[in-house]
């Protein structure tokens, strides 16, 4: 019995009579069965006896708080009162279909208290719940946590922990229930804050792919504006070659038709002459110095036009097409140069080109124009005060593997900011006077990725710049 309560406990009886048949009934001992009685009447978890059926037969007082019963309230009835849902529990060592279609499970071998499985198969229908439980764990203590309800149907998480013993022959269970429901009510609410933060992680995730997304897309539309402007800028400068060529050639044209006219005039006259039969041999003598002449100042003429005409048609055609070739690197940087004469004429430059005229190079000539156009271009509206006198030097050799070309000028020259800065897009000093800040970005570009060489810029104030270009032979 347990003190003050009416209820025999069978295990403290075992206990105390096992002391007692081996002559050690003395104080001490009786002192410590009490104070077992003691832990267990006062303990805060359940414990239960029950028989080989499941019916409880010992309870220690903590079903009252727990479970709001009193002991008798449940004595001599099944545990499945308490835990309603031991009933329809399922367990994996039950899943298992006989040749003969019956649900196995294995027994232990309980004489030798071991966890070993013998052989025998049988249905589920021949054993109770509690045998269920321990055999549908596989193993004589068996722990499970269950959801049930109170008595007066408040829910409630429990513990539950179910043993097999053996006392006297008698083969019964004893159950350990404890209460864990605050414990699995902050797993729930752990579980529900991780699904808040998985929530809020995966709706930060995909505002920070959203963002990702539209950052790309600025990028992408970024890099067309940019090539946008970068073609802008070259047919800007194709444009103004096409005005300074056209003012060229404008001189030379034009002496050429003055001339042709005057020595029409004069044929009609010796003509005149001839028709009349009054030409001296001094009228004819003089048409023909006239006509050698003008013959002279109109070949001269259309030849200087047609050496415009032809360096305007291959440096256009080179910068509007990416057609690689070998080319005399001489003459073109000439033929470049000559283009740009409507603008060096406007200037007090000189340029001078140190280049061995056997040297050959295959590559983009359009992007060989378009560097050489804008470094000069470069030059004259950062390097020089208007009508202020300098000298642009071009020199170009080569080794066993590159070919090198040095531009280099005695203008103004940068400060270390605009050395470092200098092949930035839209980086530009000049933006009040029409600077657009890519004329050298273009000029990296070209020799970077197309032509697949390097350059590099090094210039002091008050020292002039010097750019080296190193190109792949």
């Amino acid at each position: 019995m347990f003190p003050n309560t009416g209820i025999s406990n069978l295990m403290l009886a075992d206990t105390i009579k096992k002391t007692m048949s081996n002559n050690k009934a003395d104080t001490t001992s009786w002192n410590s069965a009490q104070t077992k009685n003691l832990i267990l009447v006062t303990a805060p978890f359940i414990f239960i006896t029950t028989d080989i059926q499941g019916k409880i037969r010992n309870v220690n007082p903590a079903i009252r708080k727990i479970f709001g019963y009193y002991e008798g309230d449940v004595e001599g009835k099944p545990l499945s009162m308490l835990v309603p849902e031991l009933e329809s529990m399922e367990y994996a060592y039950f899943t298992q279909v006989s040749t003969r279609g019956e649900l196995e499970m294995f027994t232990a071998d309980w004489d030798q208290g071991e966890d070993t499985l013998a052989g025998d198969a049988i249905t589920i229908a021949d054993y109770n719940y509690l045998e269920r439980f321990i055999y549908g764990h596989a193993h004589l203590t068996s722990k499970s946590e269950i959801e049930t309800r109170k008595s007066d149907g408040t829910p409630i998480w429990i513990d539950l922990t179910v043993n097999k013993v053996i006392i006297d022959d008698q083969s019964l269970y004893t159950i350990v229930i404890t209460e864990i429901t605050s414990r699995k009510e902050k797993e729930v609410e752990i579980v529900r804050l991780n699904e808040d933060l998985e929530g809020k992680v995966a709706d930060r995730t995909q505002q920070l792919e959203q963002s990702n997304e539209e950052l790309k897309q600025a990028l992408k539309d970024l890099k067309a504006a940019q090539e946008n402007l970068i073609e802008t800028e070259k047919m800007a400068a194709l444009g103004d070659l096409v005005a300074g060529v056209a003012h060229e050639i404008n001189t030379p044209i034009g002496v050429g038709v003055t001339a042709a006219s005057h020595l029409h005039d004069e044929t009609e006259g010796i003509s005149l002459l001839y028709s009349e039969k009054s030409m001296r041999k001094t009228d004819f003598e003089r048409y023909l110095k006239l006509c050698r002449q003008s013959s002279d100042i109109i070949l001269t003429n259309l030849l200087r036009a047609a050496e415009q005409v032809k360096s305007f048609k291959m440096i256009a055609v080179d910068q509007t097409t990416e057609q690689k070739r070998c080319f005399p690197l001489r003459k073109y940087l000439e033929d470049v140069i000559t283009s740009l004469r409507p603008r060096l004429k406007k200037t007090k430059l000189e340029v001078k080109i140190e280049c061995d005229l056997a040297l050959t190079l295959e590559t983009y000539p359009g992007s060989i124009s378009q560097i050489i156009t804008n470094l000069i271009l470069n030059s004259i509206l950062h390097a020089y005060k208007p009508q202020e006198s300098g000298q642009i030097l071009l020199q170009a050799f080569q080794d066993s593997s590159k070919c090198h070309i040095i531009y280099s000028d005695n203008g103004r020259g940068m400060t270390h900011e605009e050395n470092r800065r200098v092949f930035e897009p839209f980086f530009t000093t000049k933006r009040s006077e029409g600077g657009t800040g890519l004329g050298m970005h273009i000029i990296f570009n070209l020799v970077e990725h197309q032509l697949k060489g390097k350059i590099t810029c090094s210039s002091k104030l008050g020292q002039g710049a010097r750019f080296h270009i190193a190109l792949p032979r």
